[in-house]
């Protein structure tokens, strides 16, 4: 729907670039996401091993957030732990990649129309309820590895970074 491959695609709510950068302007630090990318798992591949009384909690309850941590905490406890020790295991396959907040900023400005389905979408609050406006990001392409993040700090220093993350160069 975005001109990315699924499986080459990370989505990141709009408002969470937003609260970074106005958080970025207000600490004096630049902002970061990281993201671990693990091939093939995504949300339909955990569904199933989520309990049906907990989807129905986050279909009906307001404050998806408060309820999304409460139940997070909830399936993290030790007697939930042999149905996710699978997916807990495929962690080693994923790479963790980051994306400053700038840069996330950048991309979203430049490429609203192509990467925002929500704004194509006649009544997109309408038909999609409770449906978050994401902008989508090419993982092999718009993410730096970690490995990368970290071979700048060494061969740079810390104030090079900085510049280069507020710049929206990383």
């Amino acid at each position: 729907m975005v001109g990315l491959d699924p499986n080459d695609c990370f989505a990141l709510a709009t408002y969470k670039i937003s609260n970074a950068l106005q958080r970025q302007q207000q600490d004096r630090f630049p902002y970061v996401f990281l993201i671990l990318s693990i091939p093939g798992l995504s949300a339909a591949a955990v569904a199933p091993s989520v309990p049906d009384d907990f989807v129905w909690v986050m279909s009906v309850v307001k404050g998806r957030r408060v309820v999304e941590e409460a139940i997070a905490k909830e399936l993290g406890r030790p007697e939930h732990a042999d149905v996710f020790q699978g997916i807990l295991n495929r962690m080693t396959e994923g790479e963790f990649r980051l994306i400053s907040a700038r840069r996330a900023f950048a991309l979203l400005r430049d490429l609203l129309f192509e990467r925002v389905f929500a704004v194509r979408v006649p009544r997109f609050n309408q038909n999609y309820r409770n449906a978050e406006i994401d902008m989508h990001f090419s993982i092999s392409q718009e993410l730096t590895p970690v490995a990368t993040f970290l071979e700048i700090l060494d061969r740079d220093s810390l104030q090079v970074l900085a510049v280069r993350l507020d710049r929206g160069e990383i």
